[in-house]
């Protein structure tokens, strides 16, 4: 007798468990949050690897990993213009976004654009903006 009081009890819980860590649907909020990878580039000796880490909109970062100690820096870039083909309209490769490894694996290169906040401001107030080029 006292199992049968026991057992709903147990597949009670049991079920309220699992609908707890159901998944949920995607919100527009989840994408907001997401970042891709681009420029992908790894050094002629095979070890560094650097990236540019982009969300779908708002300020980018640079990422250089060493490959041998895993160890890695980041580097605030600003809000990455959406990479244009040759020539400027249609039609060729897309152009890199100022992200280079030097030969000999030494130095890494890379485009510092201006942050969104400054970038609208500067819109606004009609100024013009300049990008910065950054040497590690």
């Amino acid at each position: 007798m006292r199992n049968s009081r026991f057992i709903p009890v147990v597949l009670f819980c049991i079920g309220a468990a699992v609908a707890a860590t159901a998944p949920r649907p995607i919100e527009i909020t989840d994408i907001y949050g997401w970042k891709r990878i681009a420029t992908p580039q790894v050094s002629g000796d095979g070890k560094w690897f650097a990236y540019t880490l982009t969300p779908n909109e708002g300020d980018s970062e640079i990422v250089i990993r060493n490959l041998t100690d895993g160890k890695e820096m980041r580097f605030p870039v600003g809000e990455v213009p959406a990479a244009r083909p040759e020539g400027g309209r249609g039609g060729g490769a897309a152009r890199p976004q100022g992200l280079e490894i030097s030969e000999d694996s030494k130095w890494v290169s890379f485009t510092v654009f201006p942050k969104t906040a400054d970038a609208r401001k500067a819109k606004k107030d009609k100024k013009p903006l300049y990008n910065k080029t950054s040497l590690v």
